[in-house]
């Protein structure tokens, strides 16, 4: 080496898993933090779980929604781990953002299939998303402001070079800054009033200690919180005289309000015993909460020319509860003693508690008196009343449920000859319920067989097996979920998953993947038709089992490296449910198409980066989503009857077209011919016709964004500015049922037409 002449900091970036052409792992693919901030995004809001929705075999759960559904799996079949604790609810503001902070995020591990033996306790998918140490020798932070929230994260030494910390905290102001601005755009300003208290507040936390060069000791903190309104609060009242001696009164008002939180801690060691033993053990807790809540008042006073007085003042309110918790403890060693093996085995235990009661409370006053006819007419005819009133208070509950979880796991990764490589292993899953234990041995298999070096078959086979379920409705108007657990007469829910995929990798990093797959279902928790945990306080009586099967082919192709970069991917795919055992049928026993059924999906993303001057530079974004619309249960309504408020004979005509939701045709009138103004005692029932048999329409946007980043001595500063659904098309991500010239008609709702966000962010 010449005097004077130096080397450059030399920085080596690698993912966390390798997925690609020579790995035994299939339906597997690991994101770093530079492909979540690339993406254009919805109102300048980075998320993790909305980069997993334009992956193959992954669906939204609506238009902006971050929810996914994985291969025909539901939501809670998605096992979430941050930093290795479970995360019952990864959204925020209802769904529209994930509740994962990504500014603290190292990488992502995704697995839509051939899951590896040491995750357990979900049937779809894994999602392992693993925090960031902080800087154990210098301070550095972010602060960024955008128009639906700020974040601040800062890292650090605590100790130098022995411990540091690593903090992010996100704060939203929906009502504040975005509402204002939003209130321009749409053509309907009351569809915000459902958003208008819609708020969340999260914080991260991680601290690292290196007890030595090969001991490593973690913990972690996380804490979010959302307030929601579910619809907008509603108020109504009004007069209506029919002459000078017959009137009618009404007054009504509601309430409704969601709220949801969640709270992790975990601890963990890691112990590098030599080169070829590796510890790992850890604790962890984590709380679920859950609360909607909802009040009406409505008021009736109604007095008519045949001196019929009524008045009704009822009250109405329901609380609805879903907690979880979790205490869970592992261990797992990881050896290469025997050449050619890589061997995994550990064991977890661990308790859940659910909490899923709800809360009804009525009191009523009712009042109905006839006057005598023979009683001279006054001018307060009404204070003659003699009023009889009838106070209701009801309380309908629930009670809360617990199982002990244990399992263990036995894996081992070995290529016996360069062109075969293979995953085998076996987990033993137990639920303890009381009076009843269940037993789940999960065989797993994931296989390649290389080809040549730029081609590869790979074939795989899990069986999994879930012990808790989120109870949700698969009705389009008004969904309620609640979490339950495995019960002594409720088995866990168990699936087996088969893919089989072909692999192409060039030495430009251009990966193309294509896979099928076929996944059987059984003992399949779901409603019964119509009903919801709403309307009684255990859940037990409300559900049917029943089996699923869902099978699909995806396409996935990608460019990682150079200035240009980006993805295409689609997917065909179908998800469909039976249940035909006796007293459990749902569609008579026929077979019918899953709520989460959405037989298209096409995702492209495309990257630019331009260098300027320095250091500094222009990304430039764009991602295009078309996606077959999701499917629910509508209700249909029918006229059921009338009740007159005395016994004069009525003649009711009652045409009712309840298929096209019209109440078009009804006519009251008496044999005299006198027509009566009471239609409010006509009820109308609703029934529950093809589960999942209405299909919204198809959603597509075209998304852009462009950052600048500016370097500077001390840090960087980035200039965003995103537009989401740049053409404006009107997706439905909901409907409900409303009236129009007087038809029931069915409504649908687009909370995001052209949605422009701008940010600012500084790095130091």
């Amino acid at each position: 080496m010449k005097d004077g002449l130096r080397l450059g900091e030399v920085v080596v970036v690698g993912q966390h898993s390798d997925f690609g052409l020579r790995s035994s792992q299939m339906s597997a693919l690991s994101i770093t933090p530079a492909q979540i901030t690339r993406l254009p995004t919805l109102l300048g809001e980075v998320d993790v779980l909305k980069v997993l929705q334009r992956l193959p075999g992954v669906q939204s759960g609506g238009d902006g929604a971050s929810t996914i559904y994985v291969r025909g799996g539901d939501y809670d079949q998605n096992l979430i781990l941050l930093d290795g604790v479970p995360l019952f609810s990864a959204e925020h503001l209802g769904g529209y953002t994930s509740a994962i902070n990504s500014d603290l995020v190292d990488w992502v591990d995704f697995y839509r299939g051939a899951f590896p033996a040491r995750y357990g306790g979900r049937l779809s998918s894994v999602i392992n998303v693993g925090l960031r140490p902080g800087d154990f020798n210098h301070y550095h932070g972010l602060v960024n402001v955008g128009v639906l929230s700020s974040r601040v994260q800062l890292e650090g030494p605590i100790w130098s070079g022995h411990t540091s910390f690593n903090l992010g905290a996100r704060v939203s102001y929906f009502n504040l800054l975005t509402e204002p601005v939003l209130d321009k755009v749409y053509d309907k300003t009351a569809s915000l009033k459902p958003y208008s208290k819609l708020n969340y507040l999260d914080l991260t936390a991680q601290v690292t200690h290196n007890l030595s060069d090969h001991s490593q000791l973690t913990a972690m903190i996380y804490w979010g919180r959302d307030r929601k309104s579910v619809s907008p609060d509603s108020s109504s009242s009004g007069e209506y005289t029919m002459d000078n001696k017959s009137k009618m009164t009404l007054k009504s008002d509601s309430k409704n309000r969601n709220n949801w939180s969640n709270l992790l801690l975990g601890i963990g060691w890691d112990l590098k015993l030599n080169d070829d033993f590796t510890f790992h053990t850890g604790v962890h807790y984590s709380a679920y909460r859950y609360e909607m809540s909802s009040s009406a008042y409505d008021y009736m006073h109604s007095y008519n020319k045949l001196r019929n007085l009524a008045e009704t003042e009822v009250t109405n309110s329901t609380t609805q509860h879903s907690d979880v918790d979790e205490w869970k403890a592992k261990f797992e060693a990881v050896t290469t003693v025997l050449r050619g093996h890589n061997i995994r085995a550990g064991a977890t235990a661990g308790r859940e508690n659910c909490n899923p009661t709800v809360e009804m409370h009525k009191h009523g006053t009712y009042s109905f008196f006839t006057l005598d006819p023979s009683t001279p007419v006054q001018e307060d005819e009404e204070m003659l009343y003699t009023r009889t009133r009838v106070n209701i208070d009801t309380l309908v509950g629930g009670k809360r449920y617990n199982y002990t979880e244990a399992a263990l796991w036995l894996e081992d990764e070995m290529q016996p000859w360069q062109w075969l490589r293979f995953n085998a292993g076996v987990r033993m899953a137990m639920f303890f319920t009381s009076g009843k234990t269940w037993v789940s041995l999960e065989p797993r298999l994931s296989s390649r067989f290389l080809l040549s070096s730029h081609h590869a078959i790979k074939a795989s086979y899990s069986h999994m097996a879930q012990g808790i379920h989120r109870l949700s409705t698969s009705s389009l108007v008004s969904p309620t979920d609640v979490w339950v657990p495995v019960t002594n007469v409720i088995p866990p829910v168990k699936s087996d998953l088969a893919a089989l995929g072909y692999s192409y990798e060039t030495g430009s990093d251009i990966s193309i993947g294509v896979e099928g797959y076929y996944k059987w279902q059984r003992d399949v928790l779901e409603y019964r038709e119509g009903a919801t945990y709403i309307t009684n306080g255990d859940w037990r009586n409300l559900v049917v089992l029943g089996k699923g099967r869902a099978y699909g082919a995806e396409f996935f192709a990608q460019k990682l490296k150079g200035a240009f970069t980006g993805s295409v991917s689609y997917t065909w795919a179908k998800s469909l449910r039976t249940f035909d055992r006796p007293g459990q049928e749902v569609n008579d026993g026929q077979e019918y198409y899953a709520n989460n059924d959405r037989r298209h999906n096409l995702q492209v993303t495309l990257n630019q980066h331009f260098k300027l001057r320095g250091k500094n530079s222009i990304d430039l974004g764009a991602a295009f989503t078309w996606q077959s619309g999701r499917r629910g249960t509508l209700t249909t309504y029918n006229v059921h009857g009338l009740r007159p408020y005395s016994n004069d004979p009525y003649e009711i005509v009652v045409d009712n077209k309840n298929e096209h939701y019209s109440t078009d045709g009804l006519e009251f009138r008496t044999r005299d011919g006198y027509y009566s103004h009471l239609w409010e005692y006509f009820l109308d029932f609703a029934t529950y016709r093809r589960p999942n048999g209405y299909v919204m329409p198809s959603v597509h946007h075209l998304d852009l964004s462009a950052t600048l980043n500016l370097y500077k001595r001390w840090g960087s500063i980035q200039l965003g500015l995103s537009v989401y659904n740049v053409y404006n098309h009107r997706n439905v991500s909901n409907v409900f049922l409303g009236y129009k010239s007087g038809h029931r008609v069915l409504k649908g709702v687009c909370p995001f037409p052209i949605m422009p966000s701008i940010n600012f962010g500084v790095k130091f």
